[in-house]
């Protein structure tokens, strides 16, 4: 499925709603205020789900923005129908009627998660022709019907979203597919005021059942709480504290939520079409499903959000390491000017690694400019070991071992082979290319073992096609390393050319960088001028950032002029790092005279990244009303390493 404006398709990028405010008090300019933070984060699209907002000033700001609404109707999932279906139409027919003259109306849904029950379903549909002229598209489920489904609603792995087909929730979508997610997501931790805000000073810390009743325990299990504590510890370090662990916790919540949509950008029209997230904005005090939280503090996931949303956009796969340039505008752009750099914990140049390109960027494309050289000369784990089939007719089984391209393997006519190599000893595994001749398989698993016998699915393909077939997962330990046949994409056998095998352990020399590095990607103009900026923090192990831990404390300089100006106070800082490596810098406005955070605010950015004499400009936006007995605001910097 996708949605085309003057005859283009146009991928689309945003979140869901939910309910406005939980007590329901949400009226007039607040729904201006939480509409303009989507567009501000690059949205272009807003599910009303379960059309569970209904005042006019919704639409309207959605209007105003340029933010299309996919708008639901009131039925969730049960199967039974409502205790009077006439009473239920009529109100159907009466908000197609009172809302289809605004113009961001995209997409009329019927059922979330379910179809509507006859005669709902055919009402609905001859309601929207009627009522309508069926000027909008009808999708009568939300997440089957040419979707690919809901979920996951954990976070995981950043690579995760741009290996083969990310699995939704279980039984739910239409196959294998990036496709439209309806619903994607993962628990985004606040920053800690807002947490002090919302939670008794003696349940602070450690985690315990008040955070539970916040939805970061069992009444949120589907958001994996869980695994999000788990992933904070893994990858930067057990946190001792509230402070470290809401510090850390918005680095995670900048890798995932940007990730997400990457993952989708990296293949847009390559079966990808739109993502959005559960949810884009916040209805109650919440430690999940969020960007701003519910006093509109800005958590790391909306920057990671607005940072990938852009959209003129340039994106690093953590899978292969290759720059892309993002365009979902509907202009082409000629002779930009693709750069990556590499840097150290030190702050210094990795010059083998700089990479740079001129590429053309086509409306509505995803092109790749460049690939970082990580992987260069990277060892294949499985050359000239030792290889067992469970039949051979063609070729030998040895041959995908050997190096040799033009020699293969081939099974017996039959769906379930398989073909597995013997490492000789355990390694890190994460990652297999199969070169398939056009005796291909269409579904089938890769999986790893300490001992032959008992076996762990890591990887499972549902779509597969003939031709090299780069397939990445988890870092997962074993020894044998199997390929396992399920359904074959002809009506010969399955035959591989190669079957190689890397490991997170086998990375090309890596003694000239440090064990966290980082990369900055620009895309300028033919005139030079900056288009989109993106950074990223990587690992020689890809799930151990505990090193940023180590980074010298950072001192960092703010200069400000503040004007009012419309009813608005405007600030334009110079935020500056003179000695070294500010990393991830929070930007916050205060009350000079309280030090309480002045919200809400529109910011330019945040958890932004400055090295060694480098300067980045920021304007802070906010209602003069904020500031209510003559105070003055400031603007406060806040690095991770501070």
């Amino acid at each position: 499925m996708h949605i085309s404006i003057n005859g283009k398709r146009v991928f689309l990028k945003g979140g869901n709603w939910g309910m406005s405010e939980y007590m329901l008090r949400c009226r007039g300019k607040e729904y201006d205020l939480k509409v303009k933070l989507h567009k501000e984060m690059n949205y272009n699209i807003i599910r009303n789900w379960l059309g569970s907002t209904t005042d006019a000033e919704f639409y309207e700001a959605c209007d105003k923005y340029g933010i299309m609404v996919w708008d639901d109707f009131w039925l969730n999932a049960n199967p039974n129908l409502p205790l009077d279906i006439h009473v239920f139409n009529s109100n159907v027919i009466e908000k197609i009627k009172r809302v289809r003259n605004h113009p961001s109306i995209a997409i009329w849904c019927g059922n979330n998660e379910g179809l509507p029950q006859p005669p709902l379903n055919g009402w609905i549909a001859e309601n929207i022709k009627t009522f309508d002229n069926n000027d909008r598209y009808y999708q009568p489920c939300s997440n089957t019907g040419n979707l690919s489904g809901s979920g996951l609603w954990g976070n995981k792995d950043p690579r995760f979203y741009f290996t083969k087909y990310p699995e939704p929730y279980a039984g739910t979508g239409d196959g294998p597919s990036w496709g439209l997610r309806s619903e994607i997501g993962t628990a985004v931790f606040p920053n800690i005021e807002s947490f002090k805000k919302f939670i008794p000073e003696k349940d602070w810390w450690p985690r315990n059942d008040m955070w539970d009743k916040h939805f970061f325990g069992q009444k949120a299990f589907n958001a994996t709480p869980d695994n999000y504590d788990k992933s904070i510890t893994e990858r930067y370090g057990k946190p001792n504290n509230l402070e470290e662990y809401t510090k850390k916790a918005q680095l995670l919540n900048i890798e995932t939520n940007k990730a997400m949509y990457e993952g989708w950008l990296d293949h847009m029209w390559e079966d990808a079409s739109g993502i959005m997230i559960w949810m884009s904005q916040s209805s109650y005090p919440s430690m999940v499903w969020q960007t701003y939280d519910y006093y509109y503090d800005l958590t790391g996931a909306y920057w990671g959000v607005k940072s990938a949303c852009e959209p003129m956009h340039i994106q690093w796969s953590p899978v292969d390491n290759s720059v892309k340039v993002i365009n979902t505008t509907g202009t082409d752009f000629k002779n930009l000017k693709a750069e990556a750099v590499v840097y150290n914990l030190d702050g210094k140049t990795v010059g083998k690694y700089k990479q740079n390109a001129v590429v053309d960027s086509y409306s509505n494309t995803a092109v790749e400019s460049l690939v970082i050289p990580f992987y260069s000369n990277q060892k294949d784990l499985a050359f000239q070991k030792n290889v067992t089939a469970s039949s051979t007719d063609g070729g030998n089984t040895r041959d995908v071992a050997d190096g040799d391209s033009n020699t293969r393997w081939a099974s017996n006519s039959t769906d379930n082979e398989w073909i597995y190599v013997d490492l000789e000893k355990e390694y890190i595994v994460n990652r297999v290319v199969l070169n398939w001749e056009n005796a291909f398989g269409k579904e089938y698993k890769i999986q790893i073992s300490s001992d032959a016998k008992n076996w762990t699915d890591v990887s499972i393909i549902k779509d597969g096609k003939q031709g090299l077939q780069t397939i990445s997962f988890d870092e997962t330990k074993g020894r044998y390393v199997r390929m396992l046949g399920i359904k074959r994409g002809s009506g010969w056998g399955y035959s591989l050319y190669d079957f190689k095998i890397f490991g997170a352990e086998t990375h090309v020399d890596t003694s000239d960088l440090s064990p966290v590095h980082f990369i900055r990607l620009k895309l300028k103009d033919a005139s030079d001028k900056l288009i989109s900026e993106n950074f990223y923090w990587r690992g020689t192990n890809m799930k151990d950032f505990t090193e940023l831990n180590k980074l010298p404390k950072a001192n960092v300089n703010v200069s400000s002029k503040v004007i009012k100006q419309n009813g608005k106070y405007i600030i334009k800082s110079k935020v500056s790092s003179p000695s070294g490596i500010a990393f991830g810098i929070q930007i916050q406005a205060l009350n000079e005279k309280s030090g309480t955070q002045i919200l809400p605010a529109i910011v330019s950015d945040s958890y932004f990244t400055l090295l060694k004499g480098e300067s980045k400009e920021v304007t802070i936006e906010f209602d003069e009303t904020a500031l209510k007995n003559g105070e003055k605001p400031i603007v406060k910097a806040i690095p991770y390493n501070k």
